[in-house]
């Protein structure tokens, strides 16, 4: 029997790859803006109990001060010239004592309903959160294994019908272990590695993406799949150790892992595999996250709170550390020279909206934190937060994609940056 088998058409297995990454994407933007929605509706139960709140503090001294009132009154009589007791008239301050103890009563029992509703609604809540932590784990965890299995697959398909290999039959297919992974040739060194326009240019000019003058969210949907690797590095290599929380709607280790998975698969496979392997950890600090050399990462769950659209985002930024500031020197002088060519001659300023102390030059960067200058930094490391920055850029829903590719000012920045990982 021949070991050979009668392929046509891989095609529909490289769909089904970008399909599941289209659907993490597009769950883990909704299940972002549902998290949004909630935090929102428990902001304004929060106002409307500080509202009655405070509302008891003033009907409460408006009370005593009647009482007060109704006291000195009634203190006021006085005996006549006969000896007759001659009682006041307190009657308009006793209306006021029941007018103000009334409404008393009313804020009592209004803040009382708020606290109720207060909490079925945040039991309600927290319910569904269960709901979302599944769907976050789906969306981020297994669609990305999905999709690393099916690029293992189409390689192993590409290969036999190209005839590059030896003869792979169906076993071949059927006997991988979900485990396993394809064989790759030793990892380059990292000084070697080209980071030239030219492969970058390649992929905009396959898509179609360098003669359009304005983009679509369809066409980000389509750069995303085709800067994606067909065999990225994976995950469970890549991570030396990870440390999570059991029960929390982000950053539990799955979730972690998942995005990382996702962020390796924009990587190109032998800049990945040179990189210091991620030690991933949790720490309470004044950001979201931080890198600290050597591949340590560390998130911040007290700032990111159960907003997975800003879990996915730091991962990302903090990981971009990991390739620019560990990878090839040759990465970071391009980047430093775009840094200076778009700042020459500006003054280095404080960063509006950040912490004193936080500077850097402004330009006319898409958000100002990546124009951030460090003390004692490196000239050949100026720059350091642009592709930090910008590689946010994948995180983001299609629609504010678009909008940004639009821009010439992002774009020219956006295509330095994708040079990391093309």
């Amino acid at each position: 029997m021949s070991n050979s088998a009668d392929i046509r058409d891989i095609q529909v297995l490289g769909d089904l790859k970008n399909a599941f990454g289209r659907f993490g994407e597009d769950v883990l933007q909704i299940l972002a803006s549902l998290q949004k929605e909630f935090e929102e509706i428990q902001e304004k139960l929060q106002e409307r109990q500080d509202h009655w709140q405070r509302e008891i503090d003033v009907a409460e001294d408006r009370v005593h001060a009647a009482r007060r009132s109704l006291s000195e009154c009634e203190s006021s009589g006085y005996y006549d010239e006969e000896g007759d007791y001659q009682a006041p008239n307190c009657s308009s301050e006793e209306d006021e004592v029941q007018e103000t103890e009334k409404h008393l009563a009313e804020c009592e029992v209004n803040l009382e309903t708020v606290k109720q509703w207060r909490h079925r609604i945040e039991s309600s809540i927290a319910d569904f959160q269960n709901e979302i932590h599944r769907l976050s784990n789906l969306a981020s965890t297994r669609t990305g294994s999905a999709q690393a299995f099916l690029a293992n697959k189409l390689e192993i398909l590409n290969r036999y019908i190209s005839g590059s290999s030896s003869v792979v039959g169906i076993s071949a297919l059927q006997g991988q272990s979900k485990n396993d992974k394809l064989n790759k040739d030793s990892p380059e060194p990292s000084n070697t590695i080209d980071y030239s326009a030219n492969s970058l240019a390649s992929i905009l000019d396959g898509i179609g993406l360098n003669k359009k003058q304005f983009v679509t969210p369809e066409d980000m949907v389509i750069l995303r799949d085709a800067l994606k690797k067909g065999s990225p590095s994976l995950a469970s290599e890549r991570i030396e150790s990870v440390v999570g929380i059991e029960d929390s709607i982000c950053f539990t280790e799955e979730n972690i892992r998942g995005v990382v998975q996702e962020m390796l698969n924009y990587l190109p496979p032998r800049l990945a595999d040179s990189l210091p392997k991620l030690k991933i950890g949790l720490r309470s600090m004044k950001n979201g996250g931080s890198y600290g050399r050597d591949g340590i990462v560390f998130l911040n769950p007290d700032k990111i709170g159960t907003d997975m659209f800003r879990f996915r985002k730091t991962l990302y930024h903090e990981m971009m550390h990991w390739v620019h500031l560990e990878g090839p020197q040759g990465y970071r002088d391009l980047v430093s020279q775009h840094y200076e060519r778009r700042t020459n001659g500006e003054a280095t300023v404080q960063i509006p909206d950040y912490a004193d102390g936080t500077i850097g030059k402004l330009d006319q960067w898409y958000e100002a934190y990546a124009g951030r200058i460090y003390e004692h930094q490196k000239e050949t490391e100026l720059g350091s937060e642009v592709p930090t920055r910008y590689i946010e850029f994948l995180a983001f829903s299609p629609e504010r994609m678009a909008n940004l590719w639009n821009d010439a000012h992002f774009r020219e920045t956006m295509k330095i940056v994708l040079q990391g990982v093309v």
